[in-house]
Parts: structure tokens; sequence; C-alpha cells
């Protein structure tokens, strides 16, 4: 973002704008809207940064209510923000200006962030990152809680993430296999070849978060769960990745 949309975001003024009008502009498809979304985006990241936090909590209800009229193709427009949102909200947390009792933290994270880990898995990684470093004021049960449910909104993400990344292991397992029979005629004239082939892909394909759960209840929950309290959670983890 420029620096001229930064100053058109700062001079954004949420109160003198109807709300019914400002929620339709910011899940418009117009690209003179689409410009202004990003400006908005700004002007919301910035009043947190500069915590002016009554303004940037107004503004987040305006997010919270359009992001369901926001078809699933255009969500991935807000990725940027989404991720951004989470790295400005894990400062705060680390300077103690938010807790996961106020307000704020209960609408940027449960009506916003956790709904939108199923954007892509930058932004996925990005909301376990800021989870991972509030776990200290979540207790056990709520920690879970949202775990489980990003894993339910983001189910159908993981399963695109993991076929892509299948597709991409058979591709490199191909091209491996055709540059040993490329070594094996050109070797020694004994149908042997100095290269070692690629042995088949690896049976798992990880979704790109499986590490960062794990890697969450062997630390934040280490000891604390069990089939009962968190059966979805642990049958997540305990899988190597998911064909």
């Amino acid at each position: 973002v420029d620096k001229k949309m930064q100053k058109l975001g700062k001079e954004v003024d949420t109160k003198a704008v109807d709300p019914y009008y400002l929620g339709e502009w910011l899940y418009s498809h117009n690209v003179t809207h689409t410009v202004g979304q990003v400006v908005y985006q700004v002007f919301v990241i910035d009043c947190l940064a500069k915590n002016e936090l009554d303004i940037g909590q107004q503004a987040l209800m305006t997010i919270a209510s359009v992001l369901p009229k926001i078809t699933s193709k255009a969500i991935v427009e807000w990725s940027p923000f989404m991720y951004s949102l989470a790295e400005r909200l894990q400062s705060m947390v680390k300077a103690k200006a938010i807790r996961v009792t106020d307000d704020l933290w209960k609408l940027a994270v449960d009506s916003i962030l956790v709904k939108a880990v199923h954007c892509e898995v930058e932004v996925h990684r990005h909301v376990l990152q800021l989870v991972d470093v509030s776990s200290g004021q979540l207790a056990p049960h709520q920690l879970v809680a949202y775990l489980e449910t990003m894993l339910e909104v983001s189910e159908k993400s993981r399963k695109r993430y993991r076929k892509k990344q299948a597709k991409l292991a058979q591709e490199q397992q191909s091209a491996a296999a055709d540059t040993a029979t490329t070594a094996s005629a050109a070797g020694d004239g004994n149908g042997t070849s100095p290269h070692k082939v690629v042995g088949s892909p690896h049976r798992y394909v990880n979704d790109g978060v499986h590490e960062a759960y794990s890697k969450l209840v062997g630390s934040a929950l280490k000891g604390k769960l069990n089939e009962e309290n968190a059966p979805k959670l642990l049958e997540y983890v305990k899988q190597r990745g998911v064909s």
C-alpha cells in the first residue's frame, strides 16, 4: 500500500459513514471499491497500532458483519489483512495491551480470525501463532475449543492444500525417475548409474499446519488432553498428515 493510500486510510471516519452502505462497499467486487477496501484495512491496522482501540473496534465490527457475505473466492483477497491483524494482535498481547477477556479480542479473534482460517494456509498459521502467544491466558478447554473450531473451519482448505502438495510430490517423483533413467542410459554400459533413484513419495502429505498443532498440543496442552475433552484434536495430531 503506498503512502497516498495510507493517508486516505487515516482519514476514514467510521462514525460519519452509514454502516449499511459501508458494509456493501466493503464486500463489493467493484474495482474502485477493491482499492477502497485495502485503504480501510490499512486504516484498521493503523488504529490498533496507534492504540486508537475504540475506533479500531468499530471498524472491526463492520468487517465482522460483512465477512459472511463475501464469497469464498473473494475472501482470499482479504488474506493479507487477516494475517496482518493476527500479527498486530500478537504484538498487543506481548505488550499486555490486550487480554483474551477483552471485547476487542473476542471481536477480532472469535468473530473474524478464527472464521477466516480457511482463506489460505498462511492466515491459518498466523492465527495459530496468535493463539500460541496467548495460550497462557487461556484455560485448557478454551484453547482446545479454538483449535478444534479452526480445524473444522479449515477442513476444505487443508484438503486443497494436501492435494496440491501430493501433486507436487508426484511431479518431483516423476522428474527424479526421468533423471535416473537418463543417467542409467548414459552410465558405464552395464545399465548401472552413479545416481541413486529416489524412492516413492511419502505416503502422507502435510496440510501446512499439522506441525504447528502438534507443537501446541505438546507444549501448552501437554498432559491435559484425553479422548473425552479433545477427541477431534487428539485424532488430528496423532496423524502424520492426511493422504
